[in-house]
C-alpha cells in the first residue's frame, strides 16, 4: 500500500542484499483513490504472486528488505520489523481463513449431496 502523490504503480521489486524478486503489471490489480487530497494506491495479486512475495519475505526476514513501487515514477523505502511481522502475519491469516472457506464450502457441498440421496431412497 502506498500513499502520497499519484504513482500509478503497476508493479514492484523486494530486493535483499543482491537477490530481488520482482512481479509483472498482468499479475496485479491497482486499487487507488483519494482520502482528503492524498492519493492511497494498493496492488491486489494472484494467488502464485502473493505466495511468491510472501515467501521471499519469509525467507529473507533477518535481511534488510528494499521495497520499489514501479509506476508513472518509481518509490523505494525498507521494511522495518514491524512491517515484515505484519506481512508474515496476514498472509498466514489469509491462507488458513482461505483453507477454512474451502472447507466449509466443501461440507456444504457434501450436505446437499447427502440430502439429495436421502431424497431419492426416502420412499
Amino acid at each position: 500500500m502506498y500513499s502520497g502523490t499519484n504513482i500509478n504503480h503497476k508493479s514492484i521489486v523486494l530486493s535483499a542484499q543482491s537477490v530481488n524478486i520482482n512481479t509483472d503489471e498482468s499479475q496485479a490489480v491497482l486499487h487507488s483513490f483519494k482520502d482528503e487530497g492524498l492519493t492511497i494506491e494498493q496492488l491486489t495479486f494472484d494467488l502464485s504472486c502473493s505466495d511468491s512475495l510472501a515467501n521471499f519475505v519469509s525467507e529473507n526476514e533477518n535481511i534488510t528488505l528494499k521495497v520499489q513501487l514501479i509506476g508513472s515514477r518509481q518509490v523505494n523505502y525498507t521494511l522495518d520489523k514491524n512491517q515484515i511481522i505484519a506481512i508474515k502475519t496476514s498472509y498466514t491469516f489469509a491462507t488458513a481463513l482461505k483453507k477454512v472457506q474451502d472447507i466449509e464450502n466443501a461440507q456444504r457441498i457434501s450436505m446437499q449431496r447427502i440430502g439429495k440421496i436421502n431424497l431419492l431412497y426416502k420412499q
